[in-house]
C-alpha cells in the first residue's frame, strides 16, 4: 500500500522545486510543468495545492521572508553584546553570502518586480516586515531590561533604525547580486553603513545617561 506524504511535506517539495527552477532559469522562465518535473508528485497533486506559478511564488516569498524576519532572542542575548552591537550583528550579514541565505536573496531579487507591481506580493512583504519589527522589538525589550534601561520612546527610535538597517540590507543585496561591487568596495560600503547605523544607535544610547 502506497504511503502518501503529509500535505505540509508535499507543499515543501513543490516550493523547493520552484526555488531550484527560479535559481536556474529565473522567475520569467518558471512554468508549472517544470516545477512538476522536479517533484515526485503528479501534475494533479501540484495543482491541488497551487493554481499557478504566481501562487507558488507568493508562498515561496512568504517562506523566505519568514526566515528573514525570525529573531532568535535567546541566541542574541547569549552574545552578551551592547545593544548597538547586537542590532548590527543582526542587520549586517556576514559576506560572502552562502547556502540558504544566498539562495533566499537570489529568489528575493527575482521576485522584486512583483513586490512592486503586484498587490498580493506587496501585502506579503509588508506583513512580514511588521512581523520582523515585532521580533526586533521583543528582542530590544529584553536587552533594555538586561541593561536596566527604561522602555519608552528610546525603544521606538531604535526600532526605526532597525527599519533603516533592513532597507540598507535590501539595497546592498541588489548591488551584490547584480555582480557589483568588488570585494574591496563592498567591504567599504558595509563599513560605512555600519558606522552610520552605529552612530545613530549611540546617539540614542547617550540619551539613556
Amino acid at each position: 500500500m502506497t504511503k502518501h506524504k503529509p500535505s505540509e511535506e508535499r507543499i515543501e517539495e513543490i516550493l523547493n522545486a520552484a526555488e531550484s527552477e527560479i535559481l536556474e532559469y529565473g522567475y520569467a522562465g518558471l512554468t508549472m510543468d517544470a516545477i512538476v518535473a522536479r517533484t515526485t508528485l503528479s501534475k494533479g497533486s501540484v495543482y491541488r495545492f497551487f493554481r499557478n506559478k504566481r501562487d507558488i511564488a507568493l508562498a515561496l516569498l512568504k517562506r523566505m521572508l519568514e526566515r528573514a524576519a525570525s529573531v532568535d532572542v535567546e541566541e542574541a542575548l547569549s552574545w552578551n553584546l551592547p545593544i548597538e552591537d547586537t542590532l548590527l550583528k543582526l542587520l549586517i550579514p556576514e559576506f560572502p553570502l552562502i547556502g540558504q541565505q544566498l539562495r533566499d536573496w537570489r529568489i528575493w531579487l527575482q521576485l522584486l518586480p512583483n513586490m512592486i507591481t503586484d498587490q498580493d506580493f506587496v501585502t506579503v512583504r509588508q506583513n512580514n516586515r511588521q512581523i520582523g519589527l515585532a521580533n526586533y522589538r521583543r528582542l530590544l525589550e529584553h536587552l533594555f531590561r538586561r541593561d536596566g534601561l527604561p522602555i519608552g520612546e528610546h525603544l521606538d527610535k531604535l526600532e526605526k533604525y532597525a527599519v533603516v538597517g533592513t532597507m540598507f540590507l535590501e539595497g546592498l543585496a541588489i548591488f551584490l547580486l547584480a555582480g557589483e561591487p568588488t570585494d574591496h568596495v563592498r567591504d567599504q560600503i558595509i563599513e560605512h553603513a555600519s558606522d552610520f547605523i552605529r552612530m545613530q544607535l549611540k546617539k540614542v544610547s547617550h540619551e539613556f545617561n
